[in-house]
């Protein structure tokens, strides 16, 4: 008989037991929470970016390492951080299932619709003969004997050459298929055909011959739908359910279940399988991804804070080892920084950012400070563990770390507390507290710790276990220290730059035009240059002279000109780290290149001295966020070759190409350029291009399209280079050549024809005369006798014309008033005596009240005959300075010289003027008021704004009823 379970409430129970029952409750939570050794960055894109379908079916990268993607809406290309829907006057259709190459590296389309291969710019469809060719959803297009072999509604195809030069479509022979064989993926090697054939595995040999392979091969049933060779040779097959792989030279497959927490199950249209820059496989799994590291699988799982899409489709590793993961309704994922960088942030564990200090010690532990606290990284299971002093206080704002030789780790914190990490124990514990925040801890070659803080430099030789003030340094604050080839400590801060030679410290006497002497950063190279960083935009470079002196120069770089380094450090390679608020900035054998979150940076905001190189050559850095790591640093410089091209020029929808002649016209050239296997972030790359023929001087522009209204005939080039600013790369010089041909009625033939018609006129011209010579000079004497006369008239005659002209050109012709221009220019020459004399000069705006009406009921001709008569009373009122003229329509302007403000009885016997006495017009009689607003001249103001004063009055006027007098408002002084 078997004892019953204890329970927590027996009086039986051991209160030993509680302890251990807390400990497996824990464990048992954690194990079945899942926890991220660390996370990535990825680049996601959608409609946003040019992607017309989420659904991605197919991704393929073709000889120029241009990206495509297909979805259920189309095929797109990629380029500079877009993609670009290939519409269908292209010849492509939509709803695309298939993409791949053939031996030939020709790129071949397949789609629910038809087979398309693609033939410089554009897609021609392959058509059958008796059928509609339609591929089937998935890797089901191969390269096969010359051409490819292809899956339609199951069938196996093959399209070859022809002998006419074109594509013929027919059946694949399969010696001991069934009838109603059906097939749903394929796979080419050499002669041999792989396929998926129901839930079997299958093999077309040479021969024709088809195999099945089963149980006795290592294969299980699944329906097999992707195939791959990897570097070594091996054969690797994807089903739905399980992945396999049969090396080269063996005859059976080995199956590589997932690992634990992963599962294959889920059928996504696209499966495939690829490999890396270092030759592992990748596949989906319906968590996530997997990568098959030699002996078993790595699995990167979808959750929260992962930045991994689910539902993951077809995924593509191209030439630069960039890898992009296309997803089902999500669009399409590019991973940034894949294989090179990694991250911990709080999701971790790690203690709350900025990270500050990074520090491995000698037991393999990656100790990390931030302002949260510290954190020791477990190297097993790669999960911050909390890290805290012996006394269990929080080590706050962990600034700085240092390790001696023997393994002791210094820290220091803003608080000025120095801590000792014991390396036989591990324990953490307290040894001094200095007056100001520790910036910078350094062991020199002898095994001393420095200690820069805000209150001066310490020093703790080896064996010493309190930490000693420098009195040969000022106390000042001293921000950053380096170690020269020697081992011997250079310092800098707000007092100046010191070194350390023998058991002294020696000013460094610095030469050079520096923004601020507040020194921040230094590092010392292995050459013995010495590069400085201070309280400004900027770094500066120098070598020591004999005599102690430090010529400085301003690094030249254009983007590190417009930084402040908050990170200054050489590594064992001899490259130069600058972190700074935009990212991270390498030197290497002098050439520059950075790196950012659009690189796949946690975050570009780096921490002012969080630098750390560890022992296998990776670089980890310390930022706002958290911490990354560079696992291969060299990779930031394995960027392919920046490459542009003119991908599709056209003219009047029609392309052109290079050295085309095109016939003259009017519609402009359009063009864009690509940036074929360049993957950049967004605004990193800019064009430069110029039109040689009509342009000298180069042109920049942020877009890849352009259009130029042609200029006159003549022969042209277009030259166009792409430059990549951040990777202080600039690409090749694309080049375009064409001849814009004259019109017709300029062509070479056109001008012979109009020499033999010139020299003929000429003749004719001759022969005409040579005819009338004789007659013409007949006549001239008699033409001088009857001209003679007629100049003695005609001078008379232009005499009066001439005083006509002069009066028409400043005179109304209908009013006999002066015109606008001649009223204008009256008013410009009396505001010049006013200006001069002083005297007082009104001016008047006189406007016809309802004059519309007028014209509407009686006519125009009745209008013009009131505007006459109107002209013929103003005129006869007119004193003898006073000006008045036709303004505009029924407008008019008159000029009182001499009027001063408060002579009424002028303003009103003007008015009286037009409105007293109606007008007869045909029996008719007309009624005529008019609205008057008056301006006086204001020393110093120009024509135009004593005109809008007196229009000001004038609305004014009109405004309170029309038939009245409105003076300026507020109306002058008398």
């Amino acid at each position: 008989m078997t004892a019953p379970f204890l329970q927590p409430g027996d009086p039986s129970f051991p209160p030993a037991a509680w302890p251990w029952l807390a400990f497996i409750a824990l464990w048992l939570l954690l194990s079945a929470w899942p926890l991220r050794a660390q996370t990535y960055s990825f680049r996601n894109y959608a409609q946003g970016d040019g992607l017309q379908g989420l659904s991605i079916t197919a991704l393929f990268e073709d000889g120029e390492h241009v990206i495509w993607a297909g979805t259920e809406l189309g095929l797109h290309r990629y380029d500079r951080e877009r993609f670009q829907r290939v519409d269908q006057t292209s010849g492509v259709d939509s709803n695309i299932t298939a993409i791949a190459a053939d031996a030939a590296g020709r790129m071949w389309v397949g789609s629910v619709n038809g087979l398309y291969l693609r033939e410089r710019s554009r897609f021609r469809r392959i058509d059958a003969q008796r059928e509609h060719l339609s591929i089937d959803l998935g890797n089901n297009i191969a390269a096969y004997r010359g051409g490819v072999a292809v899956v339609s509604r199951q069938r196996l195809l093959q399209v070859r050459p022809d002998e006419a030069g074109d594509w013929e479509i027919a059946p694949l022979p399969l010696d001991g298929a069934a009838a109603d064989e059906r097939f749903n993926a394929l796979f080419a090697h050499n002669d041999t055909l792989w396929m998926g054939c129901g839930e079997r595995l299958c093999r077309r040999d040479d021969q024709g011959v088809l195999h099945r392979l089963g149980a006795d091969d290592g294969v299980p049933a699944d329906r097999w739908v992707a195939f791959f060779i990897d570097r070594q040779g091996t054969l690797w097959v994807r089903g739905l359910h399980h992945v396999l792989s049969r090396p080269l030279g063996e005859s059976r497959f080995r199956l590589h279940p997932p690992p634990p927490g992963s599962t294959l199950s889920a059928h996504v249209s696209g499966t495939n399988l690829a490999a890396d820059a270092r030759g592992r496989v990748l596949t989906r799994s319906d968590e996530g991804l997997l990568r098959w590291n030699g002996q078993d699988w790595q699995a990167f799982v979808h959750g929260p804070g992962s930045g991994l899409a689910p539902n993951i489709g077809p995924i593509l590793v191209d030439q630069a080892n960039h890898l992009w993961i296309g997803t089902r309704g999500l669009g399409i994922q590019r991973w940034l920084g894949y294989d090179q960088i990694r991250h911990w942030d709080e999701s971790q564990g790690l203690a709350m950012a900025p990270t500050w200090a990074i520090l491995r010690s000698l037991d393999g532990e990656l100790l990390l400070g931030s302002d949260g606290g510290g954190n020791r990284l477990d190297p097993a299971g790669g999960r911050m563990r909390p890290w805290t002093a012996d006394d269990g206080t929080a080590l706050k704002q962990l600034l700085r770390m240092a390790r001696q030789d023997d393994g002791t780790v210094w820290l220091g914190e803003t608080s000025g507390r120095l801590l000792r990490r014991d390396p036989r124990h591990g324990g953490t514990s307290a040894v001094a507290t200095l007056p100001g925040a520790i910036l910078k801890l350094a062991v020199a070659g002898d095994g001393t710790l420095w200690i820069a803080t805000r209150r001066g430099m310490y020093s703790l030789p080896v064996g010493a276990t309190v930490p000693l003030r420098e009195p040969q340094l000022p106390d000042a604050a001293f921000n950053d220290i380096a170690l020269d080839r020697g081992g011997r400590p250079w310092t800098l801060g707000s007092a100046g730059l010191f070194r350390r030679i023998g058991d002294r410290w020696h000013g460094v006497d610095v030469h050079a035009q520096l923004p601020s002497r507040e020194f921040t950063r230094i590092s010392i190279a292995q050459d013995g240059s010495a590069w400085l960083a201070v309280a400004a935009a900027g770094l500066w470079r120098g070598n020591l002279r004999a005599d102690g002196a430090l010529p400085l120069h301003r690094v030249s770089d254009p983007l590190i000109s417009r930084i402040m380094p908050y990170v200054l450090a050489h590594d064992s390679r001899g490259w130069l780290w600058v972190g700074s608020s935009l990212g991270i900035d390498v030197y290497r054998d002098g050439r520059w290149v950075r790196v950012t979150q659009n690189e796949g940076l946690l975050w570009d905001d780096t921490s002012e001295g969080a630098f750390f190189e560890d022992g296998d050559g990776s670089v980890w850095i310390g930022n706002s966020k958290g911490v990354s790591q560079f696992t291969d640093p060299l990779q930031m410089f394995a960027i392919a070759p920046l490459r542009v091209q003119i991908a599709n020029v056209r003219r009047g929808g029609q392309p052109v190409h290079d050295g085309q002649k095109l016939l003259w016209g009017e519609a402009p050239l359009e063009l864009d350029f690509s940036l074929p296997g360049s993957v950049t972030g967004p605004g990193r790359t800019h064009f430069r291009y110029r039109l040689r023929g009509l342009q000298w001087q180069w042109s920049r522009s942020t877009q890849n399209h352009l259009t130029y209204n042609l200029p006159a005939p003549g022969s042209y080039l277009l030259e166009v280079q792409a430059m990549d600013e951040q990777q202080r790369s600039v690409s090749n010089v694309a080049t375009l050549s064409f001849e814009l041909l004259p019109p017709w009625w300029r062509s070479r033939f056109a001008w012979l024809l109009y020499a033999l018609a010139a020299a003929g006129l000429v003749l004719l011209l001759l022969r005409w005369r040579t005819r009338h010579l004789l007659a013409r000079e007949r006549e001239l004497q008699q033409l001088v006798a009857e001209r003679t006369a007629e100049l003695e008239r005609d001078k008379s005659e232009l005499e009066a014309a001439r005083a006509a002209l002069s009066f028409t050109a400043h005179h109304d012709e209908l009013t006999s008033l002066l015109n606008r221009r001649g009223i204008l220019k009256a008013m410009q020459a009396e505001i010049e005596v006013a200006r001069a004399e002083g005297r007082p000069l009104a001016v008047v705006l006189i406007d016809l009240d309802y004059f519309k009406q007028i014209n509407d009921r009686y006519g125009h001709l009745a209008g013009d005959a009131v505007l006459a008569r109107i002209g013929k009373r103003l005129n006869a009122g007119l004193r003898g300075s006073d000006r008045i003229g036709r303004y505009g329509g029924e407008e008019l302007l008159a000029l009182l010289p001499g009027l001063s403000p408060g002579a009424g009885s002028r303003l009103n016997a003007l008015h009286q003027t037009i409105s007293s006495t109606p007008f007869v017009i045909d029996d008719k009689v007309l009624e005529v008021t008019c609205s008057v607003g008056v301006a006086w001249y204001r020393p110093g103001e120009t024509l135009e704004h004593l005109l809008a004063r007196a229009d000001e009055a004038l609305y004014r006027a009109k405004h309170k009823g029309r038939n009245r007098i409105e003076l300026e408002s507020p109306a002058p002084s008398a």
